[in-house]
């Protein structure tokens, strides 16, 4: 285990201690810091010592002492003078930080391993090893169960099918063995797509179906887009099957298909600077070289043809400085967090290219054309910030498709409808009430909302209104008083009716019901993304009848189970609108595959990567096994034994594979054009000069592969892309080599690296408002919708 599992940990955590000296001792040269130039010099000459004796170690204390033992220096025995300029505090401060995480991660891999001896650890794992079998005999108890269970109630889930369809075919009896070769018979060729998605159990089901000598299966894939993981597809067997058949005593082919027929060439070069530089069989499990690189092969596209590729760089706002103000709310053009100015960013980008005609080679009509929004898609690496998108895209009266969003309780109408629906079932809930009264519905505003609660101040608001609804007849009314009067009125008639429509006609006839009484389908189609919005209050009414439809009935359980979905942090995907295709695509990385589009926007690839499966009390993996963290019964408190940090190790090492796999996905659904937006903290990076040094000095100057400490040290795409180009001839002349290097002297690929900031952004927002719609052009705008609108069939009333 130490030489498989532990030993690569401990060489990548003195390599990243190499590496940050390096940059350290790199910063303090050019802003002349000699005692920390001295300190940090030392220090890593000590490292080395380090190193050298650790590879010597006999034993496991003897490498434990070596490795708790090593204390880092004091950065206070490196004071700033008082003289020291502004570059040279802004410096220590770069260093201080750089400093803070070296000892940080170091630290961790010392908690991780190193916390017990040798002889603590045997019985640490012996102890471990009893309550895993333990747990061991609990779940195959439970699944025995769990499928006596199903049997009884004649269900199957689809992986029951695959076992069962498995068990058949590897049975040996009689009646098992003809089924076998009946399929092996029937099946000329079994042709599987994708097969770096497959996982081992599909894989062995077509091994049994397949011709005795196996040689009649045929399998087309490429094994860097393979993003399944959390699916359990499993690329290990692809990689095998590659090196096997590549092999001159076999009788198998092996078929490389190295052109890329979708993307302009530039696009292909940055696609190959890229992962030249960061994927082999250490991160990302397959070597980028040879004919696994990208080769051009759209010979379509015009020679002359500008495929533009840029790497946007968003400095964000520490938290503390955007929130100094605490008693101020936020200005109209005051970026409110960072999901917000990335979107702002992408929205500028597609109105810049939108409206300056950006043109693009059109190959169905062999010619350039403008841009449309159809042409364009922001891919994402997650859906969290589909909802912001949805909302600037809105502002700047960008149409949008966003393609199955996990934000569906999470828009207005939604939660409007929610919280009317909870209202009905139960008018005694203050935060539903209110959201109702003062949505379109009713229609009431903050000081309307004031003046009830200030006639009856104590007890629930729904009290509060009765009050007012039934004693204003017996007052002497203002013309205030009278016009929230109107309101309330119609609002208590309503719901009235519809506490009727829920017990008399059931669920799916009250939403429709809601729908015609208060006209907000019909208002929420004159909003921003209007047609969106009307698919989905269109969809609450689809799932509502799916629910009475699986023999669910009652408001109050529909609210329930409503509730306890996002209690879950579960979510319905949106539906897609029926609009024409001159809208721009929002979707997943996930949910691009196989897709591709002219011009991509790979959105928040500063965004870290989710690590979920490396932080519980287990860790769990398909070729190690399980790892856990031991509670002591005596001293209450747990305890992880070094098989639980390896095989954490090694998953998080399988997790940070299939991240660079996204990412290769993602930037090769470009055709034409590619944006990667990123964002960092200002604070925290220093200058546009400092950044990229720092990514600089993350690099090996004569390797072109960048260093695997720094790779699995990465936590976002970022972290990757930004070292890749940190060499790059362009960005050399334009930001400086402090490494000396021209490993890269002789790449082809072009692009450039933008800086934005909020204040950036908002000059570019106000220039964007220059260019809005003229109140004529508004109305044709909003007739060609209610056209689209009217063409839609209409949805009967549920009799």
């Amino acid at each position: 285990m130490y030489q498989n599992l532990i030993a690569p940990q401990i060489a990548d955590a003195l390599k990243r201690l190499q590496l940050s000296h390096r940059e350290i001792i790199k910063l303090a040269q050019q802003a002349d810091l000699t005692k920390i130039l001295t300190l940090f010099s030392d220090q890593s000459a000590a490292i080395d010592q380090l190193q050298q004796r650790v590879e010597q170690a006999d034993n496991w204390d003897e490498l434990r002492d070596l490795i708790t033992q090593f204390k880092f220096a004091s950065l206070s025995k490196a004071k700033l003078s008082k003289a020291a300029d502004d570059y040279q505090r802004k410096t220590h401060e770069l260093i201080k930080n750089a400093n803070h995480k070296m000892k940080t991660d170091w630290g961790k891999l010392v908690a991780g391993y190193f916390t017990w001896n040798e002889q603590d650890n045997v019985a640490l794992m012996r102890a471990a090893k009893d309550r895993i079998e333990k747990l061991v005999t609990v779940v195959k108890t439970f699944r025995l169960a769990y499928k006596q269970a199903k049997q009884r109630r004649h269900l199957m889930q689809f992986i029951d099918i695959e076992h069962a369809a498995y068990d058949i075919l590897n049975d040996q009896s009689d009646q098992a063995q003809q089924v076998r070769h009946r399929l092996q018979d029937q099946y000329y060729e079994i042709m599987t797509d994708e097969y770096q998605d497959n996982n081992r159990l599909q894989d062995a089901i077509l091994n049994k179906i397949s011709s005795r000598d196996h040689g009649n299966r045929f399998m087309v894939g490429d094994v860097k887009q393979s993003i399944y993981r959390f699916r359990l597809a499993d690329p290990t067997m692809f990689i095998k099957k590659q090196a096997q058949y590549r092999q001159a005593d076999n009788d198998d082919e092996l078929i490389t298909l190295s052109e890329n027929f979708r993307s302009a060439e530039n696009i292909d070069a940055f696609a190959n600077l890229i992962f030249e530089q960061t994927m082999d069989s250490q991160v990302g499990e397959v070597d980028y070289t040879g004919k696994s690189k990208l080769k051009f092969g759209a010979a379509y596209y015009p020679t002359d043809l500008k495929a533009d590729v840029s790497l946007i760089v968003y400095r964000t706002k520490s938290s503390t400085a955007a929130g100094s103000n605490d008693d101020s709310e936020l200005a109209d053009d005051q970026i409110e967090d960072s999901d917000s100015g990335q979107a702002e960013i992408i929205a500028q980008k597609i109105r810049t290219l939108v409206d300056g005609q950006s043109r693009i080679y059109d190959k169905h009509l062999a010619e350039m054309r403008p841009v449309t929004y159809g042409d364009i898609a922001i891919i994402s690496p997650t859906h969290n910030n589909e909802l912001t998108l949805s909302d600037v895209f809105g502002k700047y009266g960008i149409p949008a498709e966003i393609t199955g969003a996990k934000s569906y309780f999470k828009t207005t109408e939604i939660q409007i409808m929610m919280s009317l629906l909870a209202v009905i079932d139960n008018p005694f809930q203050d935060i539903p009430l209110v959201a109702v009264l003062r949505s379109p519905i009713v229609g009431l505003d903050e000081n309307q909302l004031a003046y009830l609660r200030i006639n009856r101040n104590t007890g629930n608001y729904y009290q509060a209104v009765l009050d007012f609804y039934r004693g204003f007849s017996s007052i002497k009314p203002n013309d205030y008083a009278t016009r929230i009067y109107q309101k309330i009125n119609r609002f208590m008639s309503q719901l009235r009716h519809f506490k009727d429509v829920a017990q008399q006609d059931g669920l799916v006839a009250l939403i429709w019901d809601i729908y015609n009484q208060t006209g907000y389908l019909d208002y929420v189609g004159g909003m921003p993304a209007g047609l969106q919005r009307q698919t989905n209050l269109h969809a609450l009414y689809d799932r509502a009848a799916d629910y009475e439809k699986n023999g669910f009935k009652g408001l109050f359980q529909f609210v329930k189970f409503i509730q306890r979905m996002q209690d879950r942090d579960n979510d319905l995907a949106n539906t897609n609108p029926t609009t024409s295709e001159n809208t721009v695509h929002v979707m997943t990385i996930h949910g691009s595959k196989g897709l591709q589009f002219p011009v991509v926007f790979l959105n928040d690839v500063g965004k870290h990567f989710n690590m979920q499966d490396t932080t519980g009390k287990y860790v769990l993996n398909d070729h190690w096994g399980i790892g856990i963290s031991y509670f002591d019964n005596q001293t209450r408190e747990f305890r992880s034994p070094l098989q639980r940090q390896a095989i954490l190790d090694i998953t998080k090492n399988a997790g940070l594979s299939e991240e660079m796999r996204k990412l290769y996905v993602a930037m090769t659904r470009a055709e034409q054009q590619l944006y990667l937006i990123a964002k960092v903290k200002g604070e925290k990076t220093g200058d546009d000069r400092q950044l990229i040094e720092h990514w600089q000095g993350l690099t090996n100057a004569g390797q072109l592969v960048l260093p695997v400490a720094v790779r699995n040290a990465a936590k976002s795409y970022l972290d990757w892309i930004g070292p890749a180009v940190s060499r790059h001839p362009g960005v050399l002349a334009q930001f400086g080599d402090s490494l000396g290097t021209d490993v890269l002297a002789d790449n082809r690929a072009s692009f450039k690296i933008d800086f934005y900031d909020d204040d950036r952004i908002t000059k570019e927002s106000g220039r964007q408002a220059d260019n809005q719609l003229s109140p004529n052009e508004f109305i044709d705008q909003l007739t060609q919708k209610k056209r689209r609108l009217s063409s839609r069939p209409k949805r009967p009333f549920p009799g």
